[in-house]
C-alpha cells in the first residue's frame, strides 16, 4: 500500500483506492447519524436495529452525537440487542 521507491514515501494505487473507500465508508456513516438525529427531533422514542457485534462499536458514539445535538432534552433511552438474524427478520 505504501511506495517506499519513491521520497517522500507515496501510496500505490491500491492505497490511494483503500483511503478513497475508507472515506466513503466515513461520509456514508456520518450521513447515517445525521438523518438518524433529524429523524429523532419529532419522535418520542427512538429505535435503532443493530446487531451485537457493531453494538459495542457504534452506540457509544450515536448515543453521544444524540446528547451533543440535543443536550436538553431528557428522555430515556431503550437498548435491546438482538442476533443479526432476528433483526432481518424484523426488517422483512
Amino acid at each position: 500500500m505504501l511506495n517506499r521507491q519513491t521520497r517522500p514515501i507515496t501510496l500505490t494505487n491500491s492505497g490511494v483506492k483503500y483511503l478513497q473507500g475508507l472515506e466513503k465508508i466515513e461520509s456514508s456513516y456520518s450521513a447515517l447519524l445525521s438523518e438518524s438525529i433529524k429523524y429523532s427531533k419529532n419522535k418520542k422514542q427512538i429505535s435503532i436495529g443493530i446487531n451485537e457485534v457493531l453494538a459495542s462499536r457504534l452506540l457509544p458514539e450515536i448515543l453521544s452525537a444524540y446528547k451533543q445535538g440535543f443536550p436538553n432534552k431528557s428522555q430515556r433511552i431503550f437498548i435491546e440487542e438482538n442476533y443479526s438474524n432476528a433483526l432481518e427478520n424484523d426488517l422483512l
